[in-house]
């Protein structure tokens, strides 16, 4: 997966919680309750900054999906961008994930409702993850 373009590398992002049931959300800038699932999409923020070098600004967070999905409340998890102009620009995004809570399994309703996101965006890679395992699937051949 691509990274942003820089010379130096983001600065790290960690996991924060108040104490009292909620956790900080970097992309959003704000606490958010702190339920299984949104412990996990908050990890894998920081896995997607410490780990692969995405700036945070590269991304973005519940990121409303538009397109025929049967609702009109459909979210991406998260959804990053090459770079910021990229997202600024609202151009076609690298990346599409779908966060499960770690005590639900991945399975073929996942990667439908994650397809179903990476395809209304066009976005060429889509992951699930549930924070035992990820999985990365190239969704389309855009270039």
């Amino acid at each position: 997966m691509a990274k942003q373009k820089s010379d130096k590398a983001p600065p790290r992002v960690e996991v924060e919680r108040d104490g009292k049931g909620q956790i900080k959300s970097h992309l959003r800038d704000k606490w958010l309750v702190e339920t299984p699932e949104e412990a996990v999409r908050q990890q894998y923020v920081c896995v997607l900054v410490n780990e692969y070098g995405y700036a945070l600004d590269q991304m973005a967070e519940e990121m409303r999906i538009d397109g025929d999905r049967g609702h009109s409340d459909a979210r991406a998890d998260i959804v990053v961008w090459r770079s910021l102009p990229e997202k600024r620009e609202k151009k076609i995004p690298l990346v599409v994930v779908e966060c499960k809570a770690e005590n639900i399994t991945v399975e073929q309703s996942t990667y439908k409702q994650g397809g179903a996101y990476a395809n209304y965006t066009k976005s060429p890679f889509f992951v699930a993850h549930n924070h035992r395992w990820s999985k990365y699937l190239v969704h389309s051949l855009i270039a």
